[in-house]
């Protein structure tokens, strides 16, 4: 091998090289950026919950029409906050998040939301038509708390 075969040779090897480093630290901040994004979806939707919850206990019984429209909102909120773990969880089975970190995240919450009462009342989880709309977060459940018993 000529000098100039082996300077191009070695220029190509450093220009595959970084052309992989690119795409390793552009892959890892699109995750980055993903989970983040999760995060605040589930975030905002918690937050919002929380929101209508306070100004549910602050109605009085008697107005009632108000206390049902909020009753209605309130109802729509928890639906858009389990609708966002259901989206969380396809994620991790989707493999598009770092599992051990999402796990250790959202095990305890996902846990808790399965298992609220008043969840539960709005969205009842042992139907089949929720099973079949929140498959990603009841698969998730079962497999973290079967591994606990």
């Amino acid at each position: 091998m000529t000098d100039d075969k082996i300077i191009t040779f070695s220029i190509s090897l450093i220009a595959l090289g970084l052309s992989m480093y690119s795409y390793l630290r552009s892959n890892a901040i699109a995750n980055a950026n993903l989970e983040l994004n999760i995060y605040n979806l589930i975030r905002s939707s918690k937050s919002s919950l929380f929101e209508i919850s306070k100004q549910l206990m602050l109605l009085e019984e008697d107005k009632h029409k108000k206390y049902e429209n909020a009753k209605k909102l309130y109802n729509s909120l928890i639906e858009d906050y389990v609708a966002s773990y259901e989206e969380a969880c396809s994620k991790y089975l989707d493999n598009k998040v770092d599992k051990v970190r999402f796990e250790k995240n959202f095990k305890n919450d996902i846990r808790n939301l399965i298992e609220d009462e008043e969840i539960n009342n709005v969205i009842n989880f042992s139907k089949p038509s929720a099973k079949t709309q929140y498959g990603a977060l009841l698969k998730l459940y079962s497999k973290w708390n079967d591994k606990e018993k």
